[in-house]
């Protein structure tokens, strides 16, 4: 559970941050942590009975600290010896280089294969395995996010090696080819998947000049020409964007907020390039090649798919006009679409809606 609130939390904290023009260039940041009143900055359902913090930290990096032990353990009693943090970084696949699809992948891949502090490749995973821990790192257009969970007791611990794989990461070249295999390993498992295949397609459709129209997973082709130039922009990658002015923290426990707010000290070692971060709000909306395409699923299964491009929807994020729309399209009682869609033979189901992030939800277009 603490896993599913961290990683809703870490999302809206980007959007509020970058939505708001904080964020669209760096600014100088203070040498203490600003620490806001949560009232003024958080809203919280009146069932939500967690203690939360929202500050800056000294570097620039936006944090949101959330105490909710007690609410957890009335819900799921496993959970109330778990802690949990997630880093989200204002960069992907949309800002890497166009002759190297992937690289924003890998990278995801290989900060956590060693650092300065911790030099051992599996360290981190060791020390999660080792206390009931676990990790997860997604790669999207415009976000690349981080997260772990471990058991509260050794929740500093796996703080500072998280916080140091983001201050001094090793990116050592002998690390690159295994992980490159991993990269490909989960390219490969995508062709099994009729929704990868279904971006890929619409990816490919977008006029060629789009910044979303590249090929961001990565695999072995684009990735193992050669170890030692790729290990060289893996380095310029990380300079260039992995920055603390980019950088969102979100930290859920049982923990008092002070106790937390103490923890999260580490992460203020993380540089601050003051690093221009992209958007692509007045970019064209993509325009598909084609208006119709017949696709040959993997599951057996028969899908009528309507498809629009709007707008982006980002900065309404806390109204969700589309949230709307789609529940009054994707309804399923009485007088709905699909109860006459049903009456009728035509459909068993019907879904409406976009994905949380990456390609269907981004500063571009919803």
């Amino acid at each position: 559970m603490v896993f599913e609130k961290l990683a809703s939390q870490i999302k809206r904290l980007s959007l509020s941050s970058s939505c708001s023009g904080d964020y669209s260039e760096s600014s100088d940041s203070s040498s203490t942590s600003e620490v806001k009143d949560p009232r003024d900055a958080i809203v919280q359902r009146p069932e939500d009975y967690s203690e939360c913090r929202s500050l800056t930290l000294a570097n620039g990096i936006k944090c949101l600290l959330i105490s909710d032990g007690d609410q957890d353990e009335l819900s799921d009693p496993s959970s109330s010896d778990k802690s949990a943090a997630a880093m989200a970084v204002k960069v992907g696949s949309a800002q890497e280089p166009s002759g190297i699809p992937g690289l924003a992948h890998l990278l995801e891949h290989m900060l956590f294969m060693g650092c300065k502090k911790y030099p051992n490749e599996n360290e981190y995973d060791n020390f999660l395995s080792l206390h009931g821990g676990s990790s997860n790192a997604t790669t999207d257009y415009e976000l690349t996010s981080y997260l772990f969970d471990v058991s509260t007791e050794h929740f500093e611990g796996a703080l500072d090696r998280f916080a140091h794989q983001f201050i001094c990461p090793s990116l050592k070249k002998a690390s690159v080819k295994r992980e490159v295999e991993a990269v490909d390993s989960e390219y490969m498992e995508g062709l099994q998947s009729d929704t990868q295949k279904l971006e890929a397609i619409f990816i490919s459709l977008i006029q060629p000049e789009h910044p979303f129209n590249r090929f961001t997973a990565g695999n072995k082709e684009t990735l193992l020409e050669n170890a030692e130039e790729i290990t060289h922009e893996l380095r310029k990658f990380y300079d260039q964007f992995y920055s603390a002015n980019a950088m969102y923290l979100c930290m859920v426990s049982p923990e008092p907020l002070d106790r937390m707010e103490e923890m999260s000290k580490v992460f203020e070692q993380i540089p601050n390039k003051k690093t221009l971060l992209l958007s692509w709000e007045d970019y064209p909306i993509p325009k598909l090649s084609c208006n119709f395409i017949k696709y040959y699923p993997v599951k057996d299964k028969t899908k009528l798919m309507l498809i629009w491009f709007l707008k982006s929807q980002q900065k309404n994020y806390r109204s969700k006009p589309n949230d709307y729309v789609s529940w009054c399209i994707g309804h399923e009682g009485k007088g709905s679409l699909l109860s006459y869609l049903k009456s009728k033979g035509y459909a068993v189901s019907v879904e409406c809606g976009t994905s949380a992030g990456g390609f269907d939800d981004s500063s571009n277009f919803t």
